[in-house]
């Protein structure tokens, strides 16, 4: 009776759109695309490729930077590296993208699937903006 209870429940907080993480790992891989502010121009385009291996919790990823009118006109930054997948105590999972160097930079993997940019220390940025980053 317990085992058809604790199933039940189990079932339940799945249905009520709690994600395993693998289900949500397994869909990481793709192209991000993002908009932000930028305080010399008019904005910044950003793209981030994310390629894994099997299991998904680490991989490659190319990131372009595109600075829109600033003082040179556009101007373009790419990035290569590493990136790893840290699971939170909550279960949350953030994308690292060079976690090794003091350079990290960090992304919240929303459950759409989405992600949000986060500060040095993991925390979100309190902006007045959507600087999500959007599957394609």
């Amino acid at each position: 009776m317990r085992t058809a209870i604790f199933l039940i429940l189990l079932a339940g907080t799945y249905m009520a759109g709690a994600q395993p993480a693998a289900v949500r790992l397994s869909a990481l891989p793709g192209m991000y695309r993002g908009k932000f502010p930028c305080a010399d121009c008019r904005g910044m385009h950003s793209t981030l490729k994310l390629a894994c291996g099997p299991d998904c919790a680490a991989g490659d990823y190319a990131l372009t930077d595109m600075y829109i009118n600033g003082a040179y006109g556009n101007t373009i930054n790419n990035k290569t590296g590493k990136w790893v997948v840290i699971e939170r105590r909550s279960g949350d999972l953030v994308l690292a993208l060079d976690k090794e160097t003091n350079k990290a930079s960090y992304y919240y993997i929303k459950k759409d699937g989405n992600l949000q940019p986060l500060d040095k220390r993991q925390q979100p940025m309190e902006v007045s903006y959507d600087i999500t980053m959007r599957k394609q």
